[in-house]
């Protein structure tokens, strides 16, 4: 079974991925998809261009706080939710699964409110091709607290910080 870490990002955010690299100190490989179609063009790309079985989702604006837990995500079996809000696999954080990917079918997103859109639809589509919520993993640490506007890399940002991971979010409704 092969894993990895799957880093989202897009041109002209460098500083992000930056950032997002420097956090993360596992051996667990790690690879930055920069593709269309925001968060879906990258899980879509990731299903269909390589063979990993089981990977963690995360975007750029993340900074890794405790590569134990990060790594501990792969001990657990099934898929894992790492952000709640604003539903089960918020922001597209979470440890996905081929053979579940293989089950739920991935549109193509042009634009970022369709992105925003799909972030609640479809990942609900994922957890229903896991067998619903109790068959997908809701670790404890993925409770949040919630700062708002911070400034950061050019852009008012709300922040989410847990154990696991420090979360940069440019847009939220």
């Amino acid at each position: 079974m092969s894993e990895a870490i799957v880093i989202s990002t897009s041109s002209g955010r460098s500083d992000w991925v930056e950032m997002c690299l420097e956090s993360i100190t596992t051996s667990i490989p790690t690879i930055v998809v920069s593709t269309g179609g925001y968060e879906l063009g990258k899980l879509k790309w990731v299903y269909g261009n390589t063979s990993i079985d089981r990977f963690v989702f995360i975007q750029d604006s993340i900074v890794i706080r405790d590569n134990s837990l990060l790594e501990s995500l792969f001990e657990l079996k099934g898929s894992v939710c790492l952000m709640d809000e604003p539903s089960c696999f918020g922001s597209y954080l979470g440890l996905y699964e081929r053979d579940t990917l293989e089950k739920t079918f991935i549109p193509d997103v042009l634009d970022k409110e369709e992105s925003i859109t799909q972030e609640i639809a479809w990942t609900r589509n994922y957890v229903h091709s896991c067998g619903g919520h109790n068959y997908v993993k809701h670790p404890e640490f993925i409770k949040h607290n919630i700062v708002e506007t911070v400034w950061r890399n050019g852009r008012v940002n709300k922040l989410y910080v847990n154990p696991l991971y420090e979360k940069w979010k440019g847009t939220w409704r």
